[in-house]
């Protein structure tokens, strides 16, 4: 009954969070320094409302500051959308960059043009985007940002184009799978109906994913976002999860019950192979590859309770990864980085870990701090912040240990990946 309890407490821990999100409003908790200053100026083309405009406006500037990179300053111009701006007159005013942008209704959706002016440059960088409705709008935004990103020759923002994909609470036993932007702004309801939980990509292009739903039995699918085809990939008597995905796609971790209680399996599809990898008597959850795929990590009550520790593939040794502090239910790793959640004292701060070198830091410091999600370059990573009654979707950049937060309002979401 004990056992039963834990399992039961890992599972909440690591998969559930009450959320609630809203567009277009950040607050920085730390900022980054030597930023580029970049004016910016807008336009909307005949068939852009004002809303319209207003919502990308605000989105950009926001991406601007998530970049770690940009800075939007006043823009002293103003001068429409195809007047030149020379270097001269840009140095004068001391900024570093302009971007004008036109936002155009197409016959297939929206688009943003921009013209990039550079002072250093003879002639501006043109691009443009496009969406298919304006509820994309969001990725018009950040397609800009990562461009400008680009230009510079600054580390990589790519994430910001990747989708986010959720299970989002529909009520009792009822929860859907969502795909969204980085700011949960932007979502689209992929699987209606039925209790689904625990998205997680198949592979970086996005394309498909892996899900539990709770049917007749708990059964693990693969779905693709594109053709709408679903296959059923194995059911367990209790419940089941795939948790990673190797960087090939070729092997899944999957958390199911071995005994009555949950062990750690990698499962090869091609080969229809199952493999116990833990095979320990109490509580194992929540594999994750680490180390280029020759390692795992994963949750254990080894030590009466959850902590994380690792054993190589090749390997039954098993170690434990995190000495202090205690309880660290939540985890998440991609290559030898590894950022986890650590319960102290009423709250839950985030850590961050070399997987070879044992080196490890804090990286929030106030509030209820869980289920972080490294990006898959591993420079970024998602989590959920509740603090004084707010709830906040947080971005804590690497590079510049900076974090953004953006205050929440859709409804409890339950789990999610990057």
């Amino acid at each position: 009954m004990i056992k039963k309890l834990i399992f039961k407490l890992f599972l909440i821990i690591s998969a559930t969070t009450s959320l609630f999100a809203e567009t277009a409003s950040i607050d920085i908790e730390k900022s980054a320094l030597n930023l580029v200053k970049i004016a910016v100026e807008s336009y909307a083309m005949p068939g852009v409302t004002e809303f319209e405009k207003t919502q990308i406006d605000a989105m950009f500037l926001n991406d601007l500051k998530v970049s770690d990179r940009l800075e939007a300053v006043a823009n002293p111009f103003k001068n429409g959308y195809e007047t030149p701006v020379t270097a001269a007159e840009m140095q004068s005013k001391w900024i570093e960059l302009l971007i004008k942008y036109k936002i155009t209704k197409t016959p297939n959706g929206l688009s943003t043009e921009y013209k990039l002016f550079d002072p250093q440059k003879n002639a501006p960088v043109m691009q443009r985007f496009t969406v298919s409705s304006f509820t994309e709008y969001p990725f018009l935004s950040h397609s800009m940002t990562v461009s400008i990103n680009d230009y510079l020759r600054a580390p990589s923002i790519d994430w910001m184009k990747n989708f986010v994909i959720l299970a989002k609470d529909m009520g009792a036993k009822k929860s859907d799978i969502v795909i969204a932007d980085y700011t949960l702004t932007y979502q689209k309801t992929i699987i209606h109906g039925g209790y689904n939980i625990f998205p997680k990509w198949a592979g970086n292009s996005q394309k498909e994913f892996y899900y539990t739903a709770y049917e007749n039995e708990p059964t693990l699918y693969k779905y693709d976002i594109y053709s709408g085809k679903k296959t059923r990939i194995m059911s367990s008597d209790g419940m089941i999860m795939c948790s990673d995905v190797s960087a090939d796609g070729k092997k899944l971790l999957i958390t199911k019950p071995s005994g009555g209680l949950p062990d750690v399996f990698m499962y090869e599809p091609i080969l229809s192979k199952l493999t116990n990898l833990t095979r320990y008597s109490g509580i194992d959850v929540n594999g994750n590859f680490i180390e280029n795929d020759t390692k795992i990590a994963f949750v254990s009550d080894r030590l009466g309770y959850p902590t994380v520790f690792t054993k190589a593939l090749n390997s039954d040794n098993v170690e434990q990864l995190i000495f202090s502090p205690r309880y660290n239910s939540s985890f998440n790793a991609q290559g030898e980085l590894l950022t986890y959640v650590a319960r102290e004292g009423g709250e839950a701060n985030l850590y961050l870990m070399n997987t070879k070198s044992g080196q490890k830091r804090q990286i929030t410091f106030a509030g209820y701090n869980s289920s972080p999600r490294l990006s898959k370059a591993g420079d970024a990573i998602m989590f959920f912040k509740n603090d004084h009654r707010k709830t906040y979707l947080g971005i804590f950049r690497l590079n510049s240990f900076s974090v953004y937060l953006f205050p929440m309002n859709i409804g409890r979401i339950k789990s999610l990946d990057w």
